[in-house]
């Protein structure tokens, strides 16, 4: 018995008993029975083209017949199904498995592809909102401007609710109680005091002392020598609750005018002034004119009438340097004329008339004006505020 038989015995003593299993031997490639491999190309060895490609189909042909025969039923089907080619599925059916294969995924990027983030500028929190198709940005249009008329308005009310301190940084005016010592003032600067005249018929009426000197208390300025007088008169309007229109300077018994500075007035360092309200000052002035008249009729004639002597050859030099050209218009026309310092306005009004021929009486219809100011009769030139060359209108009225 060969090493390669195998007995078949059908006994519990066959079952039983211990066999030894027979060796595998190795046969030569020639006996080796044909496999169901593809044949595989040796390395190493060198063959031409045309050698190769015959012995390989030969060889290809021996397995495929090879296979034919020991392949079984099995073998036979899956051949068949492997050399059918299926024809390629539309695309609808290819979208269709593609969506089912993303799942969520797809759908959450759809999902974030549809939601809005709307920026708004004026609020911190930012609103998403779902179902936009694109990205949006809201930006508020800004409010129509104000009109002028309401701008002002406003700034009016701010300036009254909410004044600045700014103004009062840079006040051009200085006031400060007066005192025995004068304090020290530059050049370019001057100290001028103002006290107050109560209206008579204060006192008659009923009005206590206290009141009336705190009225009347005195209060210094320091000013330039090129600033007006309006700025005390302001500063006068305010401490006693006036309009700056109802208050007038006085100084020497001859009322100012706003615009006069005090190098006009030929104020050096300082000058005592008076204040008065306009109503209390044409009282005032009303009173003084007429007590100088009974004083004019109640005079003797050698009082009034003093020697007259013939000046001299300097005091004629000076008048000369201190008049002034000034040019008189009115209806009948114009007028120059050189005026000496202490001429008075109704003498410039009687000139007029003469020079023009007007009546004597028509000079008592008329008065003077400066930018539309009337000018009181009994004001001297040096006490205008004009220089050479001005234009005084004579008005009728």
């Amino acid at each position: 018995m060969g090493p390669a038989d195998v007995i078949e015995v059908d006994s519990d003593e066959e079952f039983f008993t211990v066999h030894t299993r027979a060796p595998i031997k190795r046969l030569p490639p020639s006996r080796r029975p044909p496999s169901s491999s593809p044949p595989r190309r040796r390395k190493g060895r060198k063959k031409s083209r045309k050698e190769g490609d015959e012995a390989e189909v030969d060889e290809l042909e021996e397995v495929d017949d090879t296979d034919k025969i020991e392949a079984g039923p099995s073998s036979r089907r899956t051949a068949g199904y492997a050399s059918v080619k299926f024809k390629p599925l539309p695309a609808w059916v290819n979208q269709s498995s593609q969506r089912e294969r993303t799942g969520s995924k797809g759908r959450d990027k759809l999902q974030r592809a549809s939601e809005v983030i709307v920026l708004d500028e004026s609020d911190e929190e930012v609103d998403v909102v779902v179902g936009g198709k694109r990205r949006k940005r809201i930006v508020l249009t800004p409010p129509p401007p104000l009109p002028e008329a309401k701008r002002l308005e406003i700034a009016r009310i701010r300036e009254q609710f909410f004044p600045s301190t700014e103004a009062e940084l840079v006040a051009p005016i200085r006031i400060s109680p007066p005192s025995s010592s004068t304090p020290p003032t530059s050049l370019n600067t001057v100290l001028i005091y103002v006290k107050m005249v109560a209206d008579p018929e204060r006192l008659a009426n009923g009005a206590s002392a206290a009141a009336i000197r705190q009225y009347e208390k005195s209060r210094t300025f320091t000013i330039g020598m090129d600033d007006t007088l309006d700025v005390i008169v302001a500063a006068l309007a305010k401490r006693i609750q006036k309009p700056p229109q109802e208050i007038c300077l006085v100084y020497k018994d001859h009322k100012l005018y706003t615009g006069m500075t005090p190098r006009k007035l030929q104020i050096d360092t300082s000058a005592y002034m008076q204040g008065y309200e306009k109503h209390v000052w044409e009282r005032v002035k009303e009173e003084r004119q007429r007590a100088r008249a009974n004083d004019a009729h109640g005079a003797h004639p050698e009082e009034t009438s003093p020697v007259p002597t013939s000046p001299s050859k300097d005091e004629l030099a000076v008048k000369e340097q201190t008049k002034k050209r000034l040019v008189l218009r009115g209806s009948q026309g114009q007028v120059k004329i050189n005026a000496e310092p202490g001429v008075i306005a109704q003498t410039l009004v009687s000139f007029y008339c003469r020079k023009t021929g007007l009546p004597e009486e028509a000079k008592g219809k008329m008065h003077l004006e400066i930018d539309g100011e009337r000018v009181d009769p009994d004001v001297r030139v040096e006490h205008m505020d004009v220089e050479a060359g001005d234009l005084l209108d004579v008005v009728e009225g």
